[in-house]
């Protein structure tokens, strides 16, 4: 499926679609306060809850 929306999005770069990244740099990490933040987030989402073996 990724490489597909890859595929859709190099070849039509113009359409703006099947492609977003976003990258962050998190320095100095509080492991502690960052479980915390992302506990809250996936009770929130159920999605994120979703497990592939």
């Amino acid at each position: 499926m990724q490489e597909g929306m890859l595929f859709e999005s190099l070849y039509a770069p113009e359409s703006g679609v099947y492609l977003e990244q976003l990258l962050l740099k998190i320095s100095p990490l509080q492991v502690d306060i960052w479980e915390q933040a992302w506990q809250q987030v996936v009770q929130r989402h159920s999605v994120l809850r979703t497990f592939i073996i």
